[in-house]
C-alpha cells in the first residue's frame, strides 16, 4: 500500500491517501490510523 499526505495552501488541514490494490490492506491501514467511518473507497 501507498499512504499519501495533501496539503492545501488554502486548507487549514491535511488529507490522507491510502492506496493499495488489496481492499483489506487498505481497510487495515484506515483502521490502524483511526480513520474508521471517515474515508471513502474507489
Amino acid at each position: 500500500i501507498l499512504i499519501e499526505v495533501d496539503e492545501f495552501e488554502d486548507a487549514a488541514t491535511c488529507y490522507l491517501q491510502i492506496k493499495g490494490l488489496n481492499k483489506e490492506a487498505v481497510a487495515a491501514a484506515a483502521s490502524a490510523l483511526d480513520l474508521n467511518g471517515s474515508y471513502t473507497t474507489k
